[in-house]
């Protein structure tokens, strides 16, 4: 069974690989997803609850992770199909917990589509994808909101975490920075992956087919990086990596470069 893994004293991480095509050809088809799990006090905060079929995996993981401890927020860096698909679930299974994101992830997270966005996610690329997925989401209902949503900026304690907001790959993405552990959570805003099975993993920003406002993407990460530096962080963990987590020094220079 899938379980989560240590990567830093607090946060462990669990990685899955979606498949994100019926034509599981291409390198770029079989995507990781790594959903991390922060120890808190005599809880946890859980980032991030993967695709529609990774959902029993994730559910036993977070299970067997935290046994009887509180799973206290599940963290939604933002509302797509591969970071948010099993938050009803876990809502349904830890009735304590608070759902945290940024208010403009709202909409897409009670089913809003990201194609209505009048941008370059809308094209040729985006649309084969779409229509070769397997996966339909299951969105979070308005009572989920109205009684379970906190903004992830407020909520947190700002004396463990800092949330940096990262929109461009979404409206509302944003990412975390355990500070105890030096380590930057940073969703989609950075990735890590192999353009084949042959190659090393390469630094890249947001895929550019599922980004809506590059522009905004680019802008933001170099503000968060430069935040993430501010604060001391050592370590950067994306949601899509196929290495190791990432030193800050090579995240910074990838950056530096754009």
């Amino acid at each position: 069974m899938p379980s989560f893994k240590p990567i830093s004293d607090n946060v462990s991480e669990l990685r899955l690989i979606w498949n994100l095509s019926r034509i599981s050809l291409l390198k770029i088809q079989q995507v990781p997803v790594s959903m991390f799990l922060i120890k808190d006090g005599d809880g946890f905060i859980l980032v991030d609850t993967g695709t529609p079929a990774m959902e029993s995996d994730v559910m036993q993981a977070v299970a067997s992770a935290i046994g009887s401890s509180d799973l206290k927020y599940i963290l939604l860096t933002h509302g797509h199909i591969d970071h948010a698909s099993s938050a009803p679930a876990l809502l349904a299974a830890y009735p304590n917990s608070k759902l945290l994101s940024a208010e403009p992830e709202i909409p897409f997270l009670l089913g809003k589509s990201y194609g209505t966005l009048k941008d370059e996610s809308d094209n040729m690329i985006f649309r084969f994808f779409a229509s070769s997925m397997q996966e339909t989401p299951s969105p979070l209902s308005q009572a989920d909101i109205d009684t379970r949503f906190q903004n992830a900026s407020t909520a947190l304690d700002p004396t463990r975490y800092r949330v940096i907001s990262t929109p461009g790959h979404t409206p509302g993405h944003l990412s975390v920075v355990v500070l105890s552990d030096r380590l930057w959570i940073c969703g989609d805003s950075l990735m890590n992956l192999q353009s084949t099975s042959f190659t090393k993993p390469r630094l890249s920003g947001a895929l550019s087919f599922s980004t809506p406002f590059k522009a905004e993407a680019a802008l933001s990460l170099k503000a968060a990086t430069a935040e993430a530096a501010a604060l001391g962080v050592s370590w950067v963990a994306p949601s899509h990596n196929d290495g190791e987590i990432v030193p800050f020094s090579a995240v910074r220079g990838f950056v530096d470069s754009l």
